[in-house]
């Protein structure tokens, strides 16, 4: 279950003293019947039998660890009826009278798909999914009431703003490219991406919401011996305004 969708972002310098972006309105995507997939027959269509027992490995390592975290986030978000795993099968039920999604995990073929539940927001009514496993981890915003699904930025479980009006997901570029933080709100029945910053570090950051309109981005320095750096983004005049200080 793979989708693709040119989206254009304003991206800002990690070393720009002051820095702006636009937010970016995410546009509903097609609906695809998963049956139509090509490498539907098996997980590891095509693999030869070495690659085949390599991935099955990976595979079993996942399910123990990355599905059990899956199955207390659902069971977290009260959405135990309407979200289902089944092996590799995420099923999403959804009230638009449409059949259910049914996100596929796909091993051993480029690019991969792996499908994590990862929260419900139950202002605006929408399913939060993960889907990783390629150069680029994607958040995928399904309506609880229309079916509409919105493909975005992030690759993190959800961190909410103190009011809850707004969330941060974290690291939305893969494969040892800069880690980024891309901030949300529901706008009506839709997710507006209110600004998606490249901050241009490879280690993990850890993100803290100060207030409602701060956010807090602590990551450690290019070397061991160096300082970690504390990125600010703050939202100010309709506009998120980053700056980047040493921390102490």
């Amino acid at each position: 279950f793979i989708f693709s969708l040119a989206m254009a972002v304003s991206f800002v310098g990690a070393c720009m003293p002051v820095g702006m972006a636009q937010s970016v309105e995410l546009k509903p995507i097609d609906r695809i019947n998963t049956s139509s997939l090509p490498y539907s027959r098996s997980p590891y269509y095509g693999l030869s039998p070495e690659m085949v027992r390599d991935f099955a490995a990976l595979r079993e390592e996942y399910r123990q660890s990355d599905w059990a975290d899956e199955a207390a986030r659902i069971a977290r978000y009260g959405q135990s009826k309407n979200v289902v795993r089944d092996d590799d099968y995420l099923y999403i039920k959804d009230a638009s009278g449409s059949p259910p999604f049914a996100f596929r995990n796909i091993w051993g073929v480029d690019p991969a798909a792996l499908y994590a539940y990862l929260a419900y927001d139950d202002l605006a009514h929408f399913h939060i999914v993960g889907e990783g496993g390629h150069d680029m981890p994607r958040l995928l915003f399904i309506s609880a009431r229309t079916g509409l699904v919105y493909q975005g930025f992030g690759a993190s479980e959800p961190i909410y703003s103190p009011d809850r009006k707004r969330f941060l997901s974290l690291g939305f570029e893969g494969m040892g490219s800069p880690a980024g933080v891309a901030i949300y709100r529901f706008d009506g029945n839709k997710p507006v991406a209110e600004g998606v910053y490249d901050i241009g570090r490879y280690a993990p950051c850890s993100p803290e919401w100060l207030g409602s309109t701060e956010v807090k981005v602590l990551c450690p320095g290019a070397r061991p011996e160096d300082d970690k750096v504390d990125y600010r983004l703050t939202h100010l005049d309709g506009k998120w305004h980053s700056r980047q200080l040493v921390a102490k």
